[in-house]
């Protein structure tokens, strides 16, 4: 299962994964979109666990006709690593590495669930319940938005802002 991978400092590249493939897209390089950097996608076990999942740019060749999303796969050879990123895509620590020794088999679905929502009341947003960074599925309507704001990021990045009310169904 996905919440038993071993540490990085404990995989030897020999894990194996039995996974369904949520959402598969090309990573690319900002503001550079004809580069890719890698082809990441969203993994989910029988359980639910999910995990972000990546393929090194020097690697795509290998499996970017094997993979798809809504399909299950046993994956072996994997590499485990900390997923450091402080924008997660799913609430897991851990980042999955396929590279040259890993090999990608399909498998009979397994069942479980299909889209790995993870839904959260408007409330438990506003009180800060939820932990900061991830990223929640929220059932509702958009009450009130402000127009699109150019900004430029402390780091120098210039972006787009723009500002939501939700409210809840109930």
């Amino acid at each position: 299962m996905l919440n038993q991978l071993p540490s990085s400092k404990d995989c030897k590249d020999d894990s194996i994964i039995k996974v369904r493939v949520l959402r598969f897209w090309d990573n690319h390089v900002l503001d550079k979109p004809d580069q890719i950097i890698s082809k990441d996608m969203i993994l989910i076990d029988q359980e639910g666990n999910m995990v972000h999942g990546s393929i090194l740019k020097k690697f795509i060749y290998r499996f970017e006709r094997y993979i798809f999303e809504d399909m299950c796969y046993i994956i072996k050879n994997v590499s485990v690593g900390d997923y450091g990123s402080n924008y997660k895509y799913v609430d897991n620590d851990k980042k999955v590495n396929l590279f040259l020794k890993s090999t990608v088999t399909p498998c009979e679905d397994f069942g479980g669930d299909l889209h790995g929502f993870k839904f959260h009341q408007i409330d438990s947003l506003i009180d800060k319940v939820t932990k900061t960074g991830t990223i929640v599925d929220v059932i509702g309507v958009v009450a009130n938005y402000s127009p699109i704001e150019d900004i430029t990021k402390s780091n120098g990045v210039e972006t787009k802002k723009m500002y939501l009310r939700l409210k809840g169904l109930r």
